[in-house]
């Protein structure tokens, strides 16, 4: 099993599960806010309650998925069977999401707030098991990393199709609700076919004989997980960063509009341009990742490219209103951002083994779910950050120009928090040492696994 090599076959089918996700995860993150506000007219205060309240549910519900694939035993393994049955309910609470009627406000809170609601549910009932099932495709680390970085690439793919075509495909669409409500259908029929393929052209193949699984109480796996540290740093270090990503996300398009103050005419033009100079840099050092990881590590990377995201922010800082440092900046901080979303989920993952070697016990679902709880919240807190700036600022979805405290809360948000961030993920990576000692971990656990097989059954 350790030496097994994946083909390439198997790490795009997937890898293209992540461009299903990212057809309603990066919707959230770039629209979710703009939608509300500018479409339905919810006020930026209520758009940050609803968000957040969702986005928690959802993160308690990523922990239940974690438990459900821990007790799953099927023919055809314990993650992917959850694909193949959220994948239907995902694509129809997709298109519901942005497909709120054109009806009295209290009515369409309603419905925005149901639909996310269950929207962020159902998406922890698929997305949970999907992470959960790179720790069983091999056992392999390198191998992992590799197919985390097809899970990434495709998933930046996805992004730049969401962030640059959704606002031209709502326009073709005939715009406004009709508009959005069928580019959420459309987006969710791409979302079946591409797992569908997720489930036809992955295997689970890792069934440790040594590894104690299933069974254990929630109180007991809660208390075996806390023993292990790596794990709990690199959930608070996943909470951390999504919060930064996906604030960072909601403010691009409103940074470009009111802050570079961009001509009615060319907004959609340099909402792209910033958009692929964003993501275009991560996709390629997506590419260059492979042999990066084995010379220097997965922290060591992941620390380099928070500097460089800061670095980013800070060039943009020097003249805020200047687009070409706006590009170059969104240039440089996608470079930064390649090492830290090509190794987070493999890092989780990694935190499998290193919880077993620790203390007998290994607890796949629990274990990857809770770091998924922690991102849910992160990326929830972040999405309500933008909402309750702009309240604070006094923005109004129907004014041309801002008031300069509006102006102000998004440069704060889109320039100057990620320098603050930026500190606090920096310190929580250096308490991260799995790298360290990761091959130790995979060399004992063989031994052990290889003992258990071998020992003859009692009795």
């Amino acid at each position: 099993m350790e030496s097994e090599k994946i083909g390439f076959r198997e790490r795009f089918g997937y890898g293209v599960g992540d461009w299903a996700h990212n057809l309603g995860y990066a919707s959230f993150g770039w629209f979710i806010v703009i939608y509300y506000t500018q479409v339905l007219k919810i006020s930026a205060a209520s758009a940050a309650v609803v968000t957040l309240v969702a986005m928690f549910v959802g993160g308690l519900a990523d922990v239940a998925a974690g438990i459900a694939v821990d007790k799953t035993q099927t023919r055809y393994g314990k993650a992917r069977p959850w694909i193949r049955r959220m994948m239907v309910p995902y694509a129809v609470f997709l298109a519901l999401m942005f497909s709120v009627p054109d009806i009295g406000m209290t009515w369409k809170m309603i419905w925005a707030f149901s639909t996310l609601l269950i929207f962020q549910v159902i998406y922890s009932f698929i997305n949970s098991p999907y992470g959960i099932l790179n720790s069983l495709i091999t056992h392999n680390q390198y191998e992992r990393s590799v197919i985390n970085l097809f899970r990434t690439f495709l998933a930046y793919g996805s992004g730049i199709m969401v962030s640059c075509a959704t606002p031209f495909i709502v326009k073709a669409y005939g715009g406004s609700y009709a508009g959005w409500s069928r580019t959420g259908i459309t987006y969710g029929v791409i979302a079946v076919v591409l797992f569908l393929m997720v489930f036809f052209w992955t295997k689970e193949r890792v069934n440790l004989p040594g590894a104690k699984q299933a069974g254990l109480s929630l109180g007991k796996s809660i208390r075996t997980l806390l023993k292990n540290d790596n794990w709990l740093f690199i959930v608070i270090f996943g909470a951390v960063f999504f919060f930064f990503y996906v604030s960072n996300c909601s403010t691009t398009i409103l940074y470009v509009t009111y802050v570079v103050g961009a001509p009615a005419g060319l907004q959609q033009t340099l909402n792209i341009a910033v958009a692929l100079g964003f993501y275009i840099p991560i996709m390629i050092g997506t590419l260059l990742l492979p042999k990066l990881i084995l010379r220097f590590g997965k922290r060591n990377l992941c620390v380099a490219g928070v500097i460089i995201v800061m670095l980013g922010s800070a060039a943009i800082l020097v003249q805020p209103s200047n687009l070409a440092l706006l590009i170059v900046g969104s240039i440089i901080k996608g470079f930064g951002l390649s090492p830290v979303m090509g190794c987070y989920y493999a890092m989780a993952t990694d935190t499998i083994e290193y919880g077993e070697w620790k203390t007998g016990v290994r607890i796949e679902g629990l274990t990857y779910s809770t770091s998924s709880f922690t991102v849910k919240v992160g990326s929830g807190l972040g999405t309500a950050a933008v909402s309750i700036a702009l309240a604070i600022g006094g923005y109004s979805a129907q004014a041309r120009t801002q008031a300069a405290a509006t102006v102000t809360a998004i440069q704060f948000m889109y320039l100057v928090l990620p320098l603050l961030v930026g500190v606090l993920m920096l310190l929580l990576l250096a308490r991260y040492k799995l790298d360290n000692v990761y091959q130790k971990v995979e060399q004992d656990l063989a031994k052990r696994h290889h003992k258990t097989a071998s020992d003859p059954v009692a009795g």
